[in-house]
């Protein structure tokens, strides 16, 4: 699930709604169709209840999308598919038949305060600074300007509706970056010192 964060840019609530059947492993691809959140139940007299876990649309309609899997994110999806299969197996008549990428032991959604939890575990572990879950989306696109993937699909890769909203969200400052191109500019002012 970290993986696939981090090395395709999917927010939280894409990757838990992320089903077998929006991955393509032939064509390389995932398929961004749906998003999960947690949210209030309501009677039909508008009172709200109880809360469960919904899917519904992505955040917008330039969320629909499809991202294609790097060499590293299809292998780390492939070796998940491997041990879902057996934590099906495992489960037997009790397993959940949801098509869930990322699930619980049953087969069920999972809740994205856990998954916070469990990323804050090791990002802890790795002794790294307190940085969100969505912080690895963030990362995603910092790296991948770093790496020099074109701003105009990278803006497509992460379902903004313009490349000026990837520019301004998710880039950093890059000093290395900013020296590259600042030395595109040696001698351009053509001055003469004594």
């Amino acid at each position: 699930m970290f993986v696939v964060a981090l090395g395709a840019g999917l927010r939280i609530g894409e990757i838990l709604a992320l089903r077998w059947a929006d991955v393509d492993l032939t064509k390389n691809e995932i398929i961004v169709s749906a998003s999960v959140s947690r949210s209030k139940d309501r009677e039909s007299s508008g009172i709200a209840t109880k809360s469960s876990i919904k899917t519904g649309s992505p955040k917008t309609k330039n969320s629909y999308r499809s991202i294609p899997l790097t060499y590293e994110v299809k292998q780390a999806m492939l070796r998940h598919r491997e041990e879902q299969a057996t934590e099906r197996l495992r489960a037997g008549s009790a397993w959940v038949r949801n098509d869930l990428v990322f699930c619980n032991t049953l087969g069920g959604f999972l809740e994205c305060r856990n998954v916070a939890r469990l990323f804050a575990e090791y990002r802890n572990a790795a002794e790294v600074s307190k940085l969100p879950f969505h912080s690895l989306r963030h990362s995603f696109a910092t790296n991948s300007i770093a790496a020099g993937v074109d701003y105009y699909y990278l803006s497509r890769i992460l379902g903004h509706s313009s490349i000026s909203l990837t520019l301004d969200t998710y880039t950093d400052y890059l000093p290395d970056k900013a020296s590259h191109e600042m030395s595109k500019m040696e001698g351009a002012l053509s001055l003469k010192f004594a």
